[in-house]
């Protein structure tokens, strides 16, 4: 685990670096905490949009949407086509940006705190908890 020191130092480091020197700082961590877990391939865009889904339908929770409400979204957004990918990414940014706005968040400021938060946890515990996601065909 990292210690406080670690964690400004990484934090100071992180607010220096721009948005795609982040992206593969937690690519690498990701490889370097589930990249050997069997049946893994964590570079799989299958195994990253899950995982995405997962935390944007748990914001989505917390926000207050009901299970009605995601069902709907998914049949409505299912029935059209498939958008383009760096578009749809990019429409991604602008709502969750909006999103923590109306909710009093500041989305750079829940970014940093995340990045710190999972870094301060074993990997032993991320790898049993995906394990687990993983026997349930998640």
């Amino acid at each position: 685990m990292a210690s406080v020191s670690q964690m400004i130092l990484l934090r100071l480091q992180m607010e220096r670096r721009s948005r795609d020197e982040r992206q593969k700082l937690i690519m690498n961590w990701i490889r370097d905490t589930f990249g050997l877990l069997p049946g893994l391939d964590v570079e799989s865009p299958r195994e990253r949009a899950m995982r995405f889904l997962e935390e944007a339908l748990e914001l989505c929770q917390a926000a207050g949407l009901t299970q009605g409400d995601v069902y709907n979204m998914a049949r409505y957004t299912y029935g059209r086509p498939a958008g383009v990918l760096a578009q749809e990414a990019g429409g991604v940014a602008v709502t969750l940006y909006a999103l923590c706005e109306v909710l009093g968040i500041s989305a750079a400021q829940a970014e940093f705190d995340e990045i710190g938060r999972v870094m301060d946890i074993s990997p032993d515990k991320f790898q049993a908890r995906h394990v687990a996601k993983m026997e349930k065909g998640i």
